[in-house]
């Protein structure tokens, strides 16, 4: 599978999924960190589709181009924030799972955007990538019975 780069005119599309997998878009403007959030996704979801972006702009197009069960992203993109790009998520895609990736010390925006239901959860950046799993698997299982 393919990841759009940053210098990519345009998010590149894999080929349609297996019934019952799960397809997560992950959205980070670092390469290294993108690599490390796949790592944790893969763990606690095995057998998911990691789709990744590197810009908002392009993880939009992702997003008004397939449907996606989760959407992960980091607060501060290069071309659009993090917030900004929930909001068109929770409009465009109201059934997928929302979760920001929040700098140390932005808490505050987190739990806004969970009280307007732009995002399901958030978790800090800094945390242990060995603590991630399970709450991101947490985060996924609340929101999971909501759906059914």
């Amino acid at each position: 599978m393919t990841t759009p780069l940053a210098t990519d005119p345009a998010p590149r599309v894999t080929p349609a999924d297996p019934p019952g997998s799960l397809r997560i878009l992950l959205v980070d403007g670092s390469r290294r960190r993108l690599d490390a959030w796949r790592g944790v996704l893969e763990n606690a979801f095995p057998g998911c589709r990691v789709e990744t972006a590197r810009r908002g702009h392009d993880a939009w197009t992702l997003l008004r181009t397939r449907p996606f069960d989760a959407l992960l992203a980091e607060g501060a993109l290069e071309d659009m924030s993090g917030l900004e790009l929930m909001r068109r998520a929770s409009a465009e895609r109201p059934g997928t799972v929302r979760i920001l990736l929040a700098a140390p010390g932005h808490a505050e925006s987190g739990e806004e955007a969970i009280l307007h239901g732009r995002i399901h959860g958030f978790l800090a950046t800094d945390i242990p990538l060995a603590d991630a799993a399970p709450t991101l698997r947490r985060i996924w299982d609340g929101q999971a019975r909501g759906r059914r």
